[in-house]
């Protein structure tokens, strides 16, 4: 990488990255839990046990307009699908995500074995294909449906092909992320293998990336969520740390080391694929 001039950041630009990421860390936080470290629920208490049973009656009536009203909005959806803003937008597109499956899933749901409260966390149904917090708002669905899987394929080879040739091929984007001087593209490109690109900041992604590093990593810090992926070339790594949890400005930190002293470290200013 080479160095250029830092342009100047100011206050206003990192309160509204705050802003922006908060919300999206909770939802990730959450999901990543149950994937990563073992969970202790228990059972529904009345109040909670009333939440979730008014979600199953608005289900059950196929009532969208009500189901919208328990949506804690934005409800995001897995990238590239765009996040749903609105009730209006909710309703527009509730059957791509409650679909057949969803439904029968939350109809024949026991409020007592198949809901449970997780801490702080909220509540969810079975391994969190939906979470509710404790004001009985849905804050996340993380089932996918099939309309949303071949969604998302779409758009994920409309990317594909806006890329440079050199990094065309990938299973899935994971992050694409600038900081101050760098715009950093990370994919999957393998079973637990991934594929570090990056530009200078205001390079568009259909150029040639100026460093591409393949066969990366991705280390887990303890059961917070807290992550990193890291590449080496030669005696120089390249780390992008993910905060979940501990860090609000946000959300992540670009650092470039030579053996273990420290070169560059640039926190994440935007991102256009959120985490």
């Amino acid at each position: 990488m080479t160095c250029k001039a830092l342009p100047v950041v100011g206050i206003s630009t990192y309160m509204e990255i705050t802003m922006k990421f908060k919300f999206n860390k909770l939802i990730s936080f959450l999901y990543l839990l149950i994937l990563i470290s073992p969970i202790k629920a228990y059972s529904i208490e009345k109040q909670n046990f009333e939440f979730v049973h008014k979600f199953k009656i608005a289900v059950l009536k196929g009532d969208k307009v009500e189901i919208g009203k328990l949506i804690l909005f934005p409800l995001l959806r897995k990238y590239p699908i765009p996040s749903i803003n609105t009730p209006k937008d909710f309703i527009k597109r509730f059957d791509d995500i409650f679909d057949d499956k969803l439904i029968r899933l939350i109809k024949d749901s026991d409020i007592q074995k198949d809901w449970q409260e997780v801490g702080w966390r909220g509540i969810m149904l079975h391994n969190g294909d939906i979470w509710m917090n404790y004001d009985g708002r849905i804050i996340a669905i993380n089932y996918q449906s099939e309309a949303e899987k071949a969604l998302k394929y779409r758009l994920i080879e409309a990317e594909r092909k806006k890329l440079h040739k050199s990094i065309r091929e990938f299973k899935e984007p994971v992050l694409d992320w600038r900081t101050e001087r760098f715009r950093v593209r990370i994919d999957k490109i393998g079973e637990y293998k991934y594929r570090y690109a990056s530009w200078p900041k205001d390079k568009p992604i259909h150029t040639e990336p100026e460093l591409i590093l393949n066969n990366g990593e991705c280390i887990y810090e303890g059961s917070g969520g807290n992550h990193y992926y890291e590449f080496e070339n030669g005696d120089y790594t390249y780390k992008l740390i993910v905060f979940l949890i501990g860090k609000d400005d946000t959300p992540g930190t670009l650092k470039v080391l030579n053996r273990d002293k420290l070169l560059l470290s640039e926190d994440i200013i935007e991102t256009m694929i959120p985490y």
